[in-house]
């Protein structure tokens, strides 16, 4: 995987390795873009194709074996993706970006479940940044929620959610919980006239259990 040799590369080095995974997978980006569109969410192997290219360490810190690409670089990375695909370049540009700050934020603890021995996985979030309900419980909490905007969430592995643990009025915490995409519940109310493609549905947890070392405060 290309993240993993990320770290210790220079600046145009990275960009050229880059923008060569891009090349790499760009017909199948293509190939997809329409039944993308048709089918209303991205597919799954675009999805497929950003894992094994390395992309998805775009943004991941360099300590972690990540591009850790500045701002620059980044926009011409999911320039060269929009070329041929614009529902998977703006999920990419979501996916790089939440799997970099889950992975930067979390615990060490918890970082060789959600990196699974050094694969990077598909991450949705953001979900309009609404809060669910945390009830805290023995060992983490329980999380119940409804949120907006998840695009690309039909292809994730893990969703980063927002949560409320209101359990002490005077000091009210708001959570970003990491869960499994097994545990949430995707709804098929993407129609839309643009953005086909990226699938940005709501999507719904109920009484799930997010254990302490897969949630970080905001």
């Amino acid at each position: 995987m290309l993240h993993m040799k990320a770290g210790n590369m220079g600046r145009e080095l990275a960009r050229s390795t880059l923008l060569a995974a891009v090349d790499e997978i760009a017909g199948v980006l293509a190939e997809d873009a329409r039944a993308a569109e048709n089918d209303r969410h991205l597919q799954p192997a675009t999805a497929d194709a950003f894992r094994r290219s390395g992309l998805l360490g775009l943004k991941l810190p360099r300590t972690l074996g990540g591009f850790e690409a500045d701002n620059a670089l980044q926009f011409e990375v999911i320039e060269r993706v929009a070329y041929h695909s614009t529902a998977a370049a703006w999920c990419l540009f979501i996916y790089t970006d939440i799997v970099a700050k889950v992975a930067a934020c979390l615990p060490d603890e918890s970082l060789a479940l959600f990196l699974r021995g050094g694969d990077l996985p598909v991450v949705c979030g953001g979900g309009g940044l609404i809060p669910g309900t945390l009830v805290p419980v023995n060992g983490g909490y329980r999380l119940s929620g409804k949120w907006i905007y998840g695009s690309g969430n039909r292809a994730a592995d893990w969703f980063m959610v927002l949560g409320l643990d209101a359990s002490e009025p005077d000091a009210p915490r708001m959570m970003f919980c990491v869960v499994p995409a097994t545990a949430m519940t995707v709804q098929d109310n993407w129609h839309v006239v643009g953005m086909r493609g990226t699938g940005s549905s709501d999507y719904t947890t109920q009484d799930t259990f997010v254990p302490a070392a897969m949630a970080f405060p905001l």
